[in-house]
């Protein structure tokens, strides 16, 4: 977990141990965080020995970037990755503990800390995140582990439409992906 030394202090969303993040990061957060409640960037996707698949997970991925108050732009889906993301800890009450039916803990960060703050992408690789048979989610298609990840995220989405009101969220956002 990185700490920022001044009133901006925030916390990291921990990398795997297989993920790889570029030494300034805490620095290049410290500058950017400033009002917002989330700052991330790009990363740079790579095999098990370290050679890169793409430069670019958003480009890659095809995932947007969304920068300001973003919480209707995460309902569908989640675009802010953990290895790529810092956190302003005085906003941790907003998501910790986490629920039981939290399967992707980056998406509900960014959910749950949207509601009430800004969040900004900062256009630079971050960090390098590596591709294997045991991640989580990204580039994992199949398999027990896979069904056990897409029920997690089955009562993820049932929260958020519990508990997103439509002018919050807007329809377009509860009825796409």
């Amino acid at each position: 977990m990185a700490q920022v030394a001044n009133e901006n202090t925030a916390s990291g969303a921990a990398p795997s141990v297989t993920d790889s993040v570029f030494q300034d990061k805490s620095n290049l957060w410290a500058l950017a965080l400033g009002s917002v409640g989330v700052v991330y960037g790009d990363m740079e996707l790579i095999d098990g020995d370290g050679n890169t698949l793409a430069p670019s997970f958003h480009k890659a991925s095809g995932y947007p970037t969304h920068s300001g108050r973003v919480f209707a732009e995460l309902v569908p889906g989640n675009f802010i990755s953990a290895p790529s993301m810092m956190v302003r800890a005085s906003l941790r009450e907003h998501y910790m503990p986490f629920p039981a039916y939290v399967g992707w803990h980056d998406w509900y960060i960014a959910l749950q800390v949207s509601r009430v703050a800004k969040v900004q992408f900062v256009d630079r690789v971050v960090s390098r995140y590596r591709q294997h048979g045991t991640n989580s989610n990204n580039g994992v298609v199949e398999g027990a582990r896979f069904t056990r990840v897409l029920r997690k995220e089955v009562e993820l989405r049932r929260w958020i439409a519990a508990t997103t009101p439509i002018a919050e969220a807007g329809p377009a956002a509860l009825s796409s992906r």
